[in-house]
């Protein structure tokens, strides 16, 4: 199989009178040398410009060695900067994020070519939301009495 996330269903045969097939959904994960930590990035956009900083961990067994050739994002605003932790076998890459009001949602990834045969492309999704202003919405905040009770505002 494939290194990645799966998902899929078994189907089993029996010699049951009332229950012929058992069918089985199987969700898992093919690890292969390389591990990815996290797995996807989440960001929280703000409302006001700042740069937000999150970390791709690459790690390797003793036993084996990569290294990065390149790393792309199809997100403009967010940049990546590779660190070697321990040459061949430990990698960082640091992403910064700088936000505006502009945005509203943040969809995409972060492509990591390396030298290694079975994991020579290497995928990270990129997310992220604009932090809700207090206040705005279709409901009002309802205090005293009619605490509780939902009121439309249009």
């Amino acid at each position: 199989m494939k290194i990645g996330k799966f998902n899929s269903r078994i189907t089993c045969k029996t010699d049951h009178k009332k229950i012929n097939n058992l069918t089985f959904a199987v969700y898992g994960e093919i690890l292969g040398k390389i591990i990815v930590k996290p797995s996807s990035l989440s960001f929280r956009l703000q409302n006001n410009a700042e740069t937000i900083e999150r970390t791709i961990k690459l790690k390797t067994d003793a036993d084996s060695s990569f290294r990065i050739l390149s790393v792309k994002s199809s997100i403009p605003e967010l940049t990546t900067q590779v660190v070697t932790v321990t040459e061949g076998k430990e990698y960082h890459i640091k992403t910064s994020l700088k936000t505006d009001n502009k945005r509203k949602f943040l969809r995409g990834d972060i492509t990591i070519l390396t030298d290694d045969k079975e994991q020579s492309e290497i995928k990270v999704k990129v997310y992220g939301r604009a932090k809700r202003k207090p206040g705005k919405g279709k409901f009002k905040k309802i205090i005293g009495k009619d605490a509780g009770k939902i009121k439309n505002t249009k």
